[in-house]
């Protein structure tokens, strides 16, 4: 199920989606309700422009917080987890992702496998971010036109 904010490339994945039976929706273009879309549809796929992932980045910070979590810890487990992706190239981590990922995961509702990128390229601080804390690779299809 993919979930996407028409881009080019949103467009090139929504005609990959259709052609091997997958079903598409699109937000429903209301920014301020993207969270309740993304909980109500539970995509498997996130494609999106940048700003959508930095704005993801910045809620998913101010949850980490709220669930009383330190910067400082967050910080520890963001890039002990990080070296762990870059080494063996698994996104999910059994310690990392119950005491500090849980929750982060639930932002693009819970069963996201892929997420891909459109628009502009990312920040490679914000790459890192969400690949770390929504378990789950990201591709930038930036430049690809």
């Amino acid at each position: 199920l993919l979930f996407t904010i028409a881009s080019h490339l949103g467009k090139v994945i929504f005609d990959v989606v259709f052609c091997y039976g997958g079903e598409v929706v699109y937000y429903s273009g209301d920014i301020a309700k993207i969270k309740d879309d993304l909980a109500l549809v539970q995509p498997t796929i996130f494609a999106a422009y940048q700003d959508y992932f930095q704005d993801f980045m910045s809620f998913t910070i101010e949850v980490q917080i709220g669930l009383g979590i330190t910067k400082l810890a967050l910080d520890y487990a963001l890039n002990s987890k990080l070296t762990t992706v870059k080494t063996t190239g698994k996104f999910t981590h059994q310690v990392y992702d119950r005491v500090f990922f849980h929750k982060t995961k639930q932002v693009l509702g819970g069963r996201c496998r892929l997420m891909l990128s459109g628009g502009a390229p990312l920040l490679p601080e914000v790459h890192n971010f969400m690949k770390v804390t929504m378990c789950c690779p990201l591709i930038e299809g930036y430049g690809q036109t």
